[in-house]
C-alpha cells in the first residue's frame, strides 16, 4: 500500500489505484481492511476513495467508518451492491475502542459523499448509528429490501443534502427514510459507559432529499420499542427542499411522525398517489407520547384525482393538547390533478391547538373532518 497526497484508493481494477480488492479474501473484506488501514497509519490521507473502474464492490458485509474526521467518496458510478444472499446494509457508521470521540463522546465530522449504492432488492441502503457533526450529501441508494437509510441510535446534530433515494426501496415493515433507535440510552465508549438519554435524533438538517417511488412509506420518525422519556423524543428535525413521492400500493401513511417535537417541513413536495391514503400522520396509537409541536411551511400535498375520495392531507392521530401543536401556514392542499379527499383531519379529541393561515386548499369532501381546534388561530380554508 502505498502513500498518495489526497487520497486512498481502493479499486476493482488491478491497474488502478493503491490498493486492489483482488488481494483480499472477500470485497468486504477489502474495504474495511483499506479503511482500518488508512485511519491507523501515520501520514495517510483521512479520504478513502472507491474506484469500481472494473464494476462495483460486491459487499458481503458492511464498509464501517469509525474514526473521525475521516471521508469515504467515489470516483464516480456504481459503487457498492450487495454479493449474492447478502442482505445486511452495505454501509454503516459506529464506534470503536479507538474511535477519537467527539464533543459528546460520538464519532464526529465524518463526511460521506458522491456514492451510489444498489441494494438490488436484496440489501439494506445505509445505516448510521453514534455519529455527530457530520456530512451526508450527494448519495443515491436505491432497490433497497429494506431502509435506503436509516439514523439510528445516538446520531445528533448531522446534516443530509442533495440524496436521492429511490427505484422501490424499503418494504413493509421499514420506510425508505427510517429516523427509530436499535438500542437505548447507554453508549460504550472507550471501555466506560455514558448515558446520554433515550434520544436518538435532533439538531437535524435534510434539504433536497427526493424519495421516489419508495415500497412503502417514505419517511417515518418514531422510538420503536426503545423506551422514551418525553423530553427525549426526536425533536429539531429540519426537512428542507424534499420531494416524498409514493405512486401507489403504500399500506402506510407517506410521512408518519411519532414521538417526536420541533419538525419542521419547509418547501416541500408530499405525493400520496392514493384515493384513500394519508400524506402526513401526526402521532399513533403504538407512540409512547404524542407529537408535539410541528411546522408545515409553503408545501404541497397532494392525492390523486378520482371519484369519492377519502385521501387526508395531514391527520392528526396522537399529537398534545393544551398547547400549539401545528403550525400550517402558505401551503397547498390538493390540487386539479392531485386532488385529496381532505385537508385535515382533527381527530375527535378536545384541547388541540394549532395555527392555520394562507393554505389553499382544493379537496373533493369537506376540508377538515374532526373537533376544531380549541383556541386556535384558524382562518379561513381558501
Amino acid at each position: 500500500m502505498k502513500n498518495i497526497e489526497t487520497a486512498l484508493v481502493i479499486s476493482t481494477s488491478p491497474q488502478r489505484g493503491n490498493i486492489f480488492v483482488g488481494d483480499f479474501g472477500s470485497v468486504g473484506e477489502a474495504l474495511q481492511s483499506a479503511y482500518d488501514h488508512m485511519v491507523t497509519e501515520p501520514g495517510l490521507p483521512q479520504t478513502l476513495m472507491l474506484d469500481p473502474s472494473n464494476g462495483p464492490f460486491e459487499m458481503d458485509a458492511p464498509l464501517e467508518v469509525w474514526q473521525s474526521q475521516t471521508r469515504v467518496t467515489s470516483t464516480g458510478g456504481l459503487a457498492l451492491v450487495p454479493a449474492p444472499g447478502y442482505t445486511g446494509p452495505l454501509l454503516t457508521t459506529g464506534l470503536r475502542e479507538t474511535t477519537r470521540p467527539g464533543e459528546d463522546g460520538l464519532l464526529s465530522n465524518v463526511t460521506i459523499d458522491h456514492l451510489h449504492l444498489d441494494g438490488r432488492h436484496q440489501s439494506k441502503g445505509i445505516v448510521l448509528r453514534h455519529v455527530q457533526l457530520s456530512n451526508f450529501h450527494d448519495l443515491h441508494v436505491r432497490n433497497t429490501h429494506g431502509a435506503a437509510l436509516r439514523l439510528s441510535d445516538f446520531c445528533i446534530e448531522n446534516l443530509f443534502a442533495n440524496l436521492i433515494l429511490s427505484d422501490r426501496t424499503g418494504n413493509d415493515d421499514e420506510p425508505t427514510l427510517w429516523i427509530e433507535p436499535e438500542n437505548t440510552g447507554i453508549l460504550p465508549i472507550g471501555g466506560a459507559t455514558q448515558d446520554l438519554g433515550n434520544i436518538t435524533v435532533n439538531s437535524t438538517y435534510f434539504s433536497g432529499v427526493m424519495i421516489h417511488f419508495p415500497n412503502n412509506d417514505a419517511l417515518r420518525i418514531s422510538s420503536g420499542g426503545a423506551p422514551v422519556e418525553l423530553s427525549r423524543r426526536h425533536r429539531k428535525i429540519q426537512f428542507d427542499g424534499c420531494f416524498f413521492h409514493a405512486h401507489g400500493g403504500i399500506k402506510r401513511p407517506l410521512v408518519t411522525l411519532e414521538d417526536c417535537f420541533e419538525i419542521a417541513f419547509l418547501g416541500c413536495q408530499m405525493l400520496c398517489w392514493s384515493q384513500n391514503g394519508t400524506v402526513l400522520a401526526m402521532g399513533a396509537e403504538r407512540s409512547a407520547f404524542p407529537v408535539g409541536a410541528t411546522m408545515i411551511s409553503h408545501c404541497h400535498i397532494l392525492g390523486m384525482p378520482g371519484e369519492d375520495l377519502t385521501s387526508v392531507g395531514i391527520d392528526l392521530r396522537n399529537v398534545e393538547k393544551g398547547t400549539g401543536v401545528l403550525a400550517a401556514f402558505g401551503n397547498n392542499f390538493g390540487s386539479h390533478d392531485g386532488r385529496l379527499g381532505h385537508a385535515v383531519n382533527w381527530g375527535d379529541s378536545p384541547g388541540v391547538q394549532a395555527s392555520w393561515a394562507a393554505n389553499l386548499v382544493h379537496t373533493q369532501k369537506a376540508p377538515f373532518l374532526g373537533r376544531e381546534p380549541a383556541n386556535a388561530d384558524v382562518s379561513p380554508f381558501t
